[in-house]
């Protein structure tokens, strides 16, 4: 599932190499690679979520989540470094929708007001990259340790000492991302100006069964009742 503007999802049903009519506007090529990252964007947000309410599986299946088992412990170690990469991931990605969007901005006027939008609400990332890249120091004065992580997002109070104490889930919209912007603003952004150039461009197209509304039928003949078909 994707984002949507104002935080609404849809299903990740696009295409690139949607055929362009007369009456479309030739797609610059920053334009579909600025697309691809920012849906990519998206998807690195959502799987972000997902990790977290992994997480919060662990500790909830745990017989004691303050005092992990061994294999809990892993698991849970594994779920949080997964948490890492894809904060990672979802970086990169903006940082290269970034570097798209400047050059779009420069061929056609008509994104300026959403490419400025974008390019000076991810620039606290820009200044962040750098840190988070080589977290050597923040790694020393931490331990690398999985409390200290999730207070640096924004998900434990200073006086939460354990990461059971946390109500919810452990990766929410108020995450904060290289802790700078939270989780639910940026992807919020990052769809709003994947809807600005669906609208002036055609850079997808919707499965035929989407765009026809028409479902397939992949069912075989009727079975007598009881009689299961040959697979």
């Amino acid at each position: 599932m994707f984002r949507a503007a104002g935080g609404v999802t849809r299903p990740a049903r696009f295409t690139f190499g949607a055929p362009m009519s007369e009456h479309d506007s030739p797609v610059p090529p920053s334009a579909y690679l600025l697309a691809d990252h920012l849906d990519a964007t998206l998807a690195a947000g959502e799987d972000l979520l997902t990790a977290g309410r992994r997480c919060r599986e662990i500790l909830d299946g745990a017989s004691d989540a303050r005092a992990l088992g061994k294999g809990e412990a892993v698991a849970l170690r594994t779920s949080v470094e997964l948490i890492r990469s894809l904060e990672l991931a979802l970086v990169t990605r903006v940082m290269k929708a970034r570097e798209w969007s400047q050059m779009l901005v420069k061929l056609d006027p008509r994104f300026r007001s959403i490419g400025g939008l974008f390019i000076g609400g991810t620039a606290p990332l820009a200044d962040a990259i750098a840190e988070f890249a080589d977290a050597t120091e923040q790694d020393f004065e931490t331990g690398d340790g999985i409390t200290a992580y999730f207070r640096s997002r924004g998900m434990l109070d200073a006086d939460t000492t354990c990461l059971s104490d946390i109500d919810g889930m452990l990766v929410t919209e108020r995450f904060l991302v290289t802790r700078r912007i939270e989780l639910g603003p940026l992807l919020d952004l990052a769809a709003a100006y994947l809807d600005a150039l669906e609208i002036h461009f055609t850079l997808f197209e919707a499965p035929a069964e989407e765009a026809t509304g028409e479902k397939s039928d992949t069912s075989t003949d009727a079975s007598p009742a009881g009689v299961t078909p040959a697979v």
